[in-house]
């Protein structure tokens, strides 16, 4: 930010993040259901929002519509604690108890 390159690197980020986000959230609903995760619809919902949320970012930022800084921390941290620390340990859980292979992505 002090560098004033905050929205360039904020848009390649997010950009990153959404190739990523398709990646990932479809690698892990194909393992859950290869598995029979009972939870794979509710699952498959917060990827959804997940994602909605980002694209969101994206374009507000690509329309400078969108203030650096808290907003995007709180999507990431949402994010990162929420449903990585919390929703995919759920499946993980699962996957071990199932005897299924432990996710790495």
């Amino acid at each position: 930010m002090a560098e004033g390159t905050a929205r360039e690197i904020l848009a390649e980020l997010l950009s990153n993040l959404v190739m990523y986000t398709k990646y990932h959230f479809a690698w892990e609903e194909q393992l859950l259901k290869q598995h029979g995760f009972p939870e794979l619809e509710a699952h498959r919902a917060e990827h959804r929002e997940l994602t909605r949320q980002v694209l969101d970012l994206r374009d507000k930022l690509a329309k400078n519509q969108l203030k650096i800084g808290a907003p995007v921390l709180h999507f990431l941290r949402h994010w990162l604690v929420d449903h990585i620390c919390a929703e995919d340990k759920i499946y993980g859980s699962y996957l071990r108890g199932a005897g299924g292979r432990r996710p790495v992505g």
